[in-house]
């Protein structure tokens, strides 16, 4: 979270607040851990979320406390997921949870109350963005650099797939990537989390999860199978793996490719994300300045057919040749080992 290195030890107990307390949050002593923490200024919101900068009244540590707004006992059930989530996944590139609590503020209406880190770097999102501000291109050898560090969400999202049953984040984007003091990406916002492998054995079924996925998983992100659900079929955590190729190309040109087109001059610009865009041909800019092996690794995540998609993170491994051509022999090496064991 823009909410930042963080070391107090996590209590998973729930701290029950008075009713309606939290209900006025800036400059409120919320105490959410001991000592508690003061919440100073909005920095994001979304949905019936929020997130605060907060500080500990005691040493100043900085904080990112997010305010979850619950009506229905779905989004309770929500609430409640993505706090399991960060309990269960004790890995270095998923966003540590140091506390929660729960406030009862009216009839029926909860607010959960999660307390991260605070990252200074804030997300890979304002990263990109500084790029496209500033009219840079990064170059392919550092894209891959980078990508050895994405990655290591990968193997963070690995760590969902492998439990029992399997878990998929469902809405991996530069925006849920934070970056550590150190530049480390780490996997945040687990509001999303659900069962990766799904059966859908009638029509019901098939518009319920297209439904939970238009709520929950961002257009431009969302694998195809996800928008035109099929009957007696299973989705699996392939698509994930399609966010991650999503992931990656905003990396090299600032956007998901399905929310963004080329002028003929190569500058980028942003457009409408449809289901048709998603189903269509992966398109690069004219006289792109990366190498056909890098386009076709990210055509080579990008598969349509889920089926054809490497269904779990830890059998993704590229084609030999991907990113070889101008790199350094360790750096190309590493990218390919890293894929291999995912």
């Amino acid at each position: 979270m823009r909410g930042g290195g963080g070391s107090s030890k996590a209590n998973y107990e729930p701290l029950a607040w008075p009713n309606g307390y939290g209900a006025a949050l800036l400059r409120q002593r919320l105490r959410v851990q001991v000592p508690p923490v003061v919440v100073s200024s909005e920095i994001a919101q979304g949905g019936f979320s929020f997130v605060y900068r907060a500080r500990d009244t005691d040493t100043g540590e900085p904080f990112a406390l997010k305010k979850i707004l619950c009506q229905t006992d779905e989004q309770v059930q929500l609430a409640k997921a993505e706090i399991q989530a960060h309990k269960a996944f004790a890995h270095p590139n998923i966003m540590p949870l140091n506390d929660y609590a729960v406030v009862s503020s009216g009839p029926e209406t909860f607010e959960y109350y999660l307390l991260f880190p605070f990252m200074e770097n804030g997300t890979l999102r304002e990263m990109i963005n500084t790029a496209i501000s500033q009219d840079m291109r990064i170059p392919e050898a550092q894209i891959l650099d980078m990508f050895l560090q994405i990655c290591q969400i990968c193997r963070a999202v690995a760590e969902l797939h492998s439990k029992s049953p399997p878990l998929a984040h469902r809405d991996i984007k530069p925006e849920n990537v934070m970056l550590s003091d150190e530049g480390e990406p780490l996997l945040t916002d687990f509001g999303s989390v659900t069962t990766a492998v799904v059966t859908i054995s009638k029509r019901s079924d098939a518009l319920m999860l297209q439904e939970r996925a238009a709520q929950h998983s961002s257009m431009a992100y969302r694998a195809p199978e996800l928008y035109d659900v099929p009957d007696n079929t299973h989705i699996s955590s392939a698509t994930d793996v399609w966010s991650l190729g999503c992931l990656l190309y905003a990396m090299a040109f600032g956007y998901s490719p399905f929310e963004c087109s080329f002028y003929d001059s190569g500058v980028v610009r942003v457009v409408e994300c449809t289901y048709l865009a998603v189903i269509g041909p992966i398109k690069f800019p004219k006289n792109c300045s990366y190498s056909p092996r890098f386009s076709d690794m990210i055509r080579w995540i990008l598969t349509q057919d889920a089926t054809a998609r490497r269904p779990y993170l830890t059998r993704i491994q590229p084609p030999r040749d991907v990113a070889d051509r101008g790199l350094a022999p360790m750096r190309a090496a590493n990218v390919e080992r890293m894929f291999r064991h995912l």
